[in-house]
């Protein structure tokens, strides 16, 4: 696979929700069959794209991108014939399972799938939102009645809410702006967000609640909206507001990835597994060589 493809992949994971990792072969002591520079992609699945060698080193390939992919921490791997020691500071030793010699170090690292966000709305707050996010990490879907050309950065332009193919736990900015304010707000609730951003004055915004108040809905029910959306960077113009709601969804999205991250410790990498099972995607993970064996042909 070449290298324009591999990227082109990933992109298209990430924007799909799918979380990989990228491993780069950095350095080769022959004999072996990987090269400096090349790349593989590994989903979560295990399932491997690319090639950075053969099955002497995808065990500790796996095993890395399963780790890099639970704490989001880069990893230097060096695959050699014997384990000696701790090694190096910053590098994690995997033993080679075949007899094919030499050795091969790989940077793995984490290529997170990007953050969903709905946006409600056509108004010129909602276009840049759309574009300012796509720049820095979220994948959007718009709910409005406007063409998708004038998004030509979202994932998706739906007429209406399809509740049951919009991602869970998303970021929700509703940025009608007087065009069926009410009904876009009821309808982001139900999505139940992780956030949700209103684009209002406070005054409007609590006129708003008032009325959602008076149609049953319960002050808790009401809690997670925020209005105005974004962070107070004395924004005047609509793209000036997109841009404080943009870097309010980074702020917000880097805090809930610290408070889930585990601590990891890369001298302590646990070692491969010797049978993996089906992956969670359908696709059958890559094998594993067995012991003694030479996938090099030496």
């Amino acid at each position: 696979m070449l290298s324009s493809d591999l990227f082109d992949l990933a992109a298209r994971l990430q924007r799909d929700g799918t979380p990989c990792a990228m491993a780069t072969v950095i350095q080769v002591d022959k004999p072996s069959s990987a090269r400096v520079g090349n790349r593989a992609l590994i989903t979560a699945c295990g399932h491997v794209h690319g090639w950075v060698g053969g099955g002497c080193v995808q065990p500790a390939v796996l095993e890395t991108a399963r780790q890099v992919l639970l704490d989001g921490q880069a990893r230097h791997v060096r695959v050699v014939p014997e384990v000696a020691g701790d090694g190096p500071p910053g590098v994690v030793q995997f033993p080679m399972s075949c007899e094919s010699g030499g050795s091969v170090d790989l940077f793995v690292e984490a290529l997170p799938a990007h953050a969903r966000l709905v946006v409600f709305g056509d108004s010129p707050v909602a276009r840049a939102l759309v574009g300012f996010a796509a720049g820095v990490g979220f994948c959007a879907e718009v709910i409005a009645n406007g063409h998708p050309a004038d998004f030509p950065q979202a994932r998706r332009v739906l007429a209406e809410v399809e509740a049951e193919t919009l991602p869970d736990e998303c970021y929700v900015v509703v940025a009608t702006q007087g065009r069926g304010d009410l009904a876009a707000l009821k309808a982001a609730l139900q999505l139940k967000p992780r956030y949700l951003g209103l684009v209002a004055s406070r005054r409007k915004a609590a006129a708003l609640l008032d009325q959602l108040r008076e149609e049953g809905l319960a002050d808790e029910e009401l809690a997670p909206i925020e209005a105005p959306a974004g962070l107070d960077i004395g924004a005047r113009s609509g793209e000036e507001i997109a841009l404080s709601i943009a870097a309010g969804l980074v702020t917000r999205r880097r805090a809930a990835a610290h408070r889930q991250a585990p601590q990891a410790n890369v001298r302590e990498a646990p070692a491969p597994a010797a049978h993996r099972k089906q992956g969670c995607c359908g696709e059958s993970p890559a094998p594993v060589p067995a012991a003694g064996h030479s996938c090099c042909g030496h």
